[in-house]
């Protein structure tokens, strides 16, 4: 009985040593799962990190290469900011998210629309408050105050304005003025900053505005002068294809057959062009005779959207009718009605509807 008790006693301790070795091991275990897990978790962050620095830096140098905001850059800035993936690293990059949200922001500002407009406000906004903790800069808060302006928020811009520096509540003023359609006192406004000095981008800014003012009031000569003075202060894409646009329909409207040249002049000086662009050029090309240029440059216009396809089938319907080639030109003259009908009020707008109605009547086409 009692060599029985001593090797159940034995046997006992033997027990808790092999349970006491396999906690601690069981333990060990549990640390190096968890660091494994640490380590996963680490690299994933690091790549993470990785992809998100490389995708801001090719964000960031094709913004300073087009030296605006183009769509595709915008929507890739979007997908940044909304994609979900980065939304840690955005926190703690506020100055980096504050600038994407720019980019969009910038871009539908630019699309002259009350929905571009009220896009534009949202994002600079979200600039905004990326950057609550610290101290914005003047120039988020004059393009949100500038975007409230144009979406019919005008106490909120001036409010918002308030913090601004002169030039920079002077623009603000010239954009409330816009769009409450005071395009006398757009100008006015515009000739006090030409009158002082300040920040060329915001002088650009104010200059563009009283551009787009005179070209309301028909004034195409007036839009010129202003526009010239914008590039003057600014000179990027942006500001020098709106020229280019300006001197297009300038040559129509004042028969200035130079005019278009000059459209293709600045056409060579811009950094990155795209199908928008060449459609210009293309224009300017049949204004000078040069048609079948025209119709090279056309072909290679890969169209996206309705306004563009109609307007590339309009103008080579213009142009196979003046080399002698009528079916081709009834052809495309059919395609631009076809792609009209898909327009909204605002792209008819910016379409020469009632030139492809007249090319449609003399070619007999319905």
């Amino acid at each position: 009985m009692l060599r029985s008790l001593d090797h159940l006693e034995r046997l006992s301790l033997q027990y808790r040593r092999f349970s006491r070795r396999r906690l601690l091991l069981n333990g060990i275990g549990m640390v190096l799962l968890a660091a494994g897990v640490l380590m996963v978790q680490t690299g994933l962050q690091q790549r993470q990190v990785e992809g998100y620095r490389q995708e801001y830096a090719a964000v960031e140098t094709e913004y300073l290469q087009w030296g605006g905001t183009s769509q595709e850059l915008a929507m890739k800035a979007a997908e940044i900011l909304d994609g979900g993936e980065y939304d840690v690293i955005l926190g703690n990059r506020p100055e980096e998210a504050a600038q994407l949200c720019a980019m969009v922001g910038e871009y539908y500002f630019q699309q002259d629309s009350p929905t571009g407009y009220d896009n534009a406000a949202c994002y600079y906004a979200r600039a905004l408050n990326y950057l609550e903790e610290g101290d914005p800069e003047g120039e988020y808060i004059m393009n949100y105050a500038a975007a409230l302006a144009m979406s019919g928020q005008p106490e909120s811009a001036r409010s918002e304005a308030a913090q601004l520096n002169e030039l920079q509540h002077l623009y603000v003023e010239t954009e409330l003025a816009y769009y409450q359609r005071e395009y006398d006192r757009v100008a006015a406004l515009a000739g006090e900053a030409a009158g002082g000095t300040g920040d060329r981008d915001t002088l650009s800014d104010i200059f563009t505005t009283a551009g787009r003012a005179s070209e309301q009031m028909g004034d195409w000569q007036g839009a010129l002068d202003w526009q010239t003075a914008a590039v003057r202060e600014k000179k990027n894409d942006e500001s020098v294809r709106r020229l280019m646009y300006l001197y297009l329909n300038a040559g129509g409207a004042l028969k200035r057959e130079s005019y278009y040249a000059q459209a293709k002049e600045l056409y060579g000086q811009l950094r990155l062009s795209g199908d928008e662009d060449r459609l210009m050029l293309a224009l300017a090309e049949y204004h000078m005779g040069r048609y079948q240029e025209s119709i090279r440059l056309l072909r290679g216009v890969d169209a996206q959207s309705s306004l563009m396809q109609s307007q590339r089938a309009f103008y080579l319907a213009m142009d196979y009718l003046q080399i002698g080639e009528t079916e081709q030109a009834r052809n495309s003259c059919r395609e631009a009605l076809r792609q009209s009908r898909h327009l909204t009020e605002k792209q008819r707008e910016k379409m020469d509807m009632t030139g492809l109605n007249r090319l449609a009547e003399d070619l007999n086409v319905t």
